[in-house]
């Protein structure tokens, strides 16, 4: 009896011990992230993004995420960058502070979700549970263990507190909620689904669905729901730096087919399912071994028929167990912007979970907090044992995993021995070539180039470690074809007419400047770059 009466107990917490609780679980499954490198977006989001380094605000929040590193993308982020901005201008890029202010922006997005549905459905136990199961479950590695994952912690978190002073119904703070909302679409697109969650943590704090309620909900939301119609105005006008609408710089059969992206989709809800339940296998990278599916499978019918089947359950019950609908509606609306409704650059990534998973644990505390209010006597401690065991497995799975994610050798590595992966092949050769590791970088390349030989940087990659071993005929003909994959690959041809250059070639520096002229005739920029070599 005294686990029940330690249960009791908990159940009388107070916000400021639940808040320790939940700080403590938070640093004991993420400390060993404090030592962690910065590494693969990271390059771009951070160490070379150069409105980053020169704390360029009118660049961050003029262009798009990654234009700071040279390249062009949809996204649109200037908190998130701001944020790194600060701590690169202050601590450089020791990855020390990025991954110690994750890990507390994550902590702060479960305290506040540990508030939220305290206030909705006036469960102390439920509330913790699902917060505590939020804070620790590995899903969430992906996001929070590196730190180019942070927009979803943050976003989460600035929603979070959007929907908690929501909740208030105090004027006085509206403008201040309407701020943070705004802030989370600055952190990440994907908050632009935040009318959707306020609207329903209104709908069942007020414990009621009859038509008045839902009006009064709707009027509460209008606010909300105008400056999320108003961002997505902007990000299909003035902030549309490369197709909001469709994150594929392609178009292929999975972003010409909605059918095909949701019927995708729902094959890959058991899979999300089985990676809550038992995450064992997390790794990136597992769009290299997904199936696009162009027709209906068993997966995708039996996940479509749950989804109806629990929700209809959960609105006959919707009275005396309110937060089964409440559960599966988070879900559907979290779920909106990774479903494939529209084609973002990724099929299947753990991190989509972060806001989903939500729902999943408020389900699995639901049926827990249910079985152990129906037990008596050893039953009630056979829950409690089984609910404290689960929680410490899952939270030796998060450490475990965040030293997967130490430095890039480790992690790459790690990731190839679930999925082979080009990229992944590509950036394990970039890794082992900074550490010095020739032959294994160019063994690493050779993989990368038969997964998928598509990418003239990888030859380009590859000719350079041969350029630096010494093995110039090698480095030449890779050079060449990277050309050959794309004829405007312009670092190529200044590696080449310096290779024949040193080496007295003049037929190949001819050669070169030929090419340079042909194309600058279409693009004077590559006319410029040859006067820059020549001028060498």
């Amino acid at each position: 009896m005294l686990l029940e009466r330690i249960v009791t107990h908990i159940t009388r917490l107070n916000v400021f011990y639940i808040a320790t609780l939940l700080f403590v679980a938070a640093f004991f499954c993420y400390t060993n992230t404090l030592g962690n490198q910065l590494f693969f977006d990271d390059e771009q989001f951070i160490y070379n993004n150069e409105s980053v380094k020169t704390f360029d605000i009118t660049e961050i929040f003029s262009r798009s995420l990654v234009s700071g590193g040279g390249k062009l993308s949809n996204y649109y982020r200037p908190i998130l960058f701001t944020g790194f901005a600060v701590e690169y201008r202050v601590f450089g890029d020791s990855g020390f502070i990025y991954h110690l202010n994750s890990i507390l922006i994550h902590f702060l997005g479960g305290l506040l979700l540990y508030l939220i549905i305290k206030k909705i459905f006036k469960n102390n136990l439920l509330a913790l549970l699902t917060s505590m199961l939020f804070t620790i479950h590995p899903i969430q590695t992906e996001a929070v263990s590196y730190a180019s994952g942070r927009g979803d912690p943050l976003s989460f978190a600035l929603v979070m507190l959007v929907i908690f002073l929501s909740l208030s119904n105090h004027k006085k703070y509206l403008v201040i909620s309407l701020i943070s909302m705004i802030f989370a679409f600055l952190s990440k697109e994907l908050a632009i689904i935040t009318p959707g969650f306020i609207f329903l943590a209104h709908l069942f704090q007020e414990q009621s669905f009859s038509k008045s309620t839902i009006k009064k909900c709707v009027i509460l939301t209008a606010p909300f729901l105008i400056i999320s119609i108003f961002y997505f105005l902007l990000r299909i006008s003035i902030l549309n730096f490369s197709n909001t609408l469709n994150f594929y710089n392609g178009t292929n059969i999975y972003t010409d087919s909605l059918f095909v992206r949701i019927n995708t989709f729902f094959d890959l809800i058991p899979t999300y399912i089985q990676l809550l339940i038992f995450p064992k296998d997390l790794f990136m990278e597992r769009d290299s071994g997904i199936t696009i599916q162009t027709f209906i499978t068993f997966q995708s019918a039996a996940s479509l028929f749950l989804l109806v089947g629990a929700g209809t359950f959960a609105y006959i019950k919707r009275k005396t167990s309110p937060t089964l609908l409440f559960s599966i509606i988070w879900i559907i609306v979290a779920f909106i912007p990774t479903s494939g409704i529209i084609p973002i650059n990724g099929i299947f990534y753990e991190h989509f979970l972060y806001y989903p998973s939500v729902g999943f644990f408020l389900l699995g505390s639901t049926g827990i907090l249910f079985f152990y209010n129906k037990s008596r006597g050893w039953m009630r401690e056979a829950i409690i044992i089984f609910v404290f065991l689960f929680l410490i497995m899952l939270s030796f799975r998060t450490i475990s995993r965040n030293s997967e994610w130490h430095d890039p050798i480790t992690f790459y590595n790690q990731t190839l021995s679930y999925v082979k992966s080009a990229r992944a092949y590509n950036n394990l050769a970039m890794a082992y070539a900074e550490k010095g590791s020739q032959s294994q970088s160019i063994d690493a390349y050779k993989k990368a180039i038969y997964l998928s030989d598509t990418y003239p940087e990888t030859h380009f990659n590859l000719a350079n470690v041969y350029l630096a071993t010494g093995a110039t005929q090698s480095a030449e003909k890779e050079y060449r074809k990277a050309l050959i994959i794309d004829p405007g690959f312009y670092l190529a041809y200044g590696s080449l007419f310096r290779l024949y250059q040193a080496s007295g070639n003049q037929t190949g520096k001819d050669w070169v400047a030929t090419q340079l002229k042909e194309i600058g005739s279409k693009n004077p920029v590559f006319l410029q770059y040859l006067h820059q070599l020549q001028a060498q």
